[in-house]
Formats: C-alpha cells, sequence, structure tokens
C-alpha cells in the first residue's frame, strides 16, 4: 500500500512540475508580449502597436527576417565594431511626443513594429547611454541603425 501511494504521489508531483513549466514557457514578455520556443518575443503594446524583438543568432534572425513583412520599423542595435546587442531598453514615439511602444529589455539586437503611418522617435539604452533616431513610416519598412562606441571596441 505504501508503494502504490509513493508511485501515485511521484506522479502526481510530475504532473504538476510539467504543468508548471508549460505556464512558465508562456508567461507574458514586455508590454503584454509572449516569448516563443525561438526567442522572439511577440505583442501588442497598451497603445495598439504589434512589436517583435529578438535576433540573437543566425536562426533566430532568418525567422525574423520571414516575419518582416508584417511591419514597417526595424530597429538594429549594435556596436559600432558590428556586435549585436540585447537586453536594451526601446521606446517609440509619436510625432505629439506620446509613447507607443516601451521594451524594457529586448531579448536581442531587432525591434520590429507595426506603426501608423506617420514620424516617430525611436530611443533605445544600452549600459546608461541613450541613441536617439527618427524615422517616417508608412508603407514598406523603414531600418534604423542604433550604434553604441563600446569599451575595448576598435
Amino acid at each position: 500500500m505504501t508503494t502504490r501511494h509513493i508511485q501515485r504521489s511521484g506522479l502526481w508531483g510530475f504532473c504538476i512540475l510539467l504543468a508548471f513549466a508549460l505556464m512558465v514557457s508562456v508567461v507574458p514578455a514586455a508590454e503584454g508580449g509572449m516569448q516563443g520556443d525561438s526567442g522572439i518575443v511577440t505583442g501588442k503594446s497598451e497603445a495598439g502597436v504589434t512589436y517583435m524583438h529578438g535576433g540573437v543568432g543566425k536562426s533566430e534572425r532568418a525567422k525574423m527576417d520571414k516575419l518582416a513583412k508584417n511591419y514597417n520599423l526595424k530597429a538594429v542595435c549594435a556596436g559600432t565594431n558590428s556586435d549585436y546587442l540585447a537586453f536594451l531598453d526601446v521606446r517609440v514615439t509619436n510625432a505629439k511626443g506620446d509613447t507607443v511602444l516601451h521594451i524594457p529589455r529586448t531579448e536581442g539586437p531587432w525591434v520590429f513594429a507595426k506603426l501608423p503611418a506617420g514620424t516617430y522617435t525611436v530611443k533605445a539604452t544600452y549600459e546608461g547611454e541613450t541613441k536617439t533616431a527618427k524615422a517616417t513610416v508608412g508603407m514598406g519598412l523603414k531600418t534604423l541603425q542604433l550604434r553604441w562606441k563600446l569599451s575595448g571596441a576598435d
């Protein structure tokens, strides 16, 4: 009887652990985004802007390139030596200065957004240093390059 009880409780514990692991795998990321198994985070901001970020590794960037047709703004964050950066704070504001997208911690160097036609300011902060770029978007994909001089880089 004791053996049977241990086996059942062991199975029960395994089921609870499995359920917890499944819940953790779909925990929302910044601004309500969801991170899939590829490391690419997708979501919609409070202002209704659809976005994705990630791009660590060639396979992730290849997946994002395939999805790029759904977006009209792409921000690429890298060092002046071309090393890609991650874990940036990215904020997109409209011409009125209203924040339409805020990602407090990117999962990679690429940030895509689907914005209404207009002019936007993108501010990205890496290790306390903020870079700013402006973009006018409409149809097609507008790409911005945000670059940081990294310590120890040539």
